[in-house]
């Protein structure tokens, strides 16, 4: 009977410290703003990406593969290497090619790509969380000019190619891969 005791206990420190206490601590789980300034390599990326991008729906899946070949995820990897989850300056973040980012950064790069290249408005960002595995996962929700709501997942996106308008949640998400064929 001790033991169903300790267990109970253990799932509710866990609900509270993972669900509770992260969105305090975690600096970009909450809602974060767009950095006023961004640094001229940065600015230069954006603008060559918004002149070459036909539509909103192109900007975004470019920025989604410029995401990709920049940086990459690793399901789990949160747990052995926390400081990731602590990463604010876009600038240098965008410097650190060939690394592990979590979804809070991913997304606070994208946010960043999608209101500087003028197309989106802070106002057409919303922040979401879900459950993913045995941890909170953030994605961006955004409206776009047409009105309609689309989810952007770019953690989602880098580890298992969901595609824009789709998000990573569940539970055992992160031990299953898409098909070679899948289309993302």
């Amino acid at each position: 009977m001790w033991f169903f005791e300790i267990f109970i206990v253990g799932i509710l420190v866990y609900i509270f410290v993972v669900f509770g206490l992260a969105q305090f601590v975690v600096p970009n789980l909450r809602r974060v703003k767009t950095p006023k300034e961004v640094g001229e390599e940065l600015k230069q990326i954006i603008e060559e990406t918004n002149r070459t991008a036909a539509s909103d729906l192109e900007f975004v899946k470019t920025v989604l593969f410029l995401l990709r070949q920049r940086f990459f995820v690793k399901p789990g990897q949160i747990f052995i290497t926390p400081w990731i989850l602590f990463r604010k300056d876009v600038d240098r973040i965008w410097t650190m090619t060939d690394t592990n980012q979590c979804c809070t950064v991913l997304n606070l790069l994208l946010r960043t790509f999608l209101v500087k290249s003028g197309r989106f408005k802070e106002e057409d960002l919303e922040d979401r969380r879900c459950i993913l595995g045995v941890c909170i996962h953030q994605y961006l929700l955004v409206r776009m000019k047409s009105g309609a709501s689309m989810p952007l997942d770019p953690w989602g996106y880098l580890a298992k190619r969901i595609p824009p308008g789709e998000h990573a949640h569940g539970f055992f998400l992160p031990f299953f891969k898409r098909p070679k064929n899948h289309p993302y």
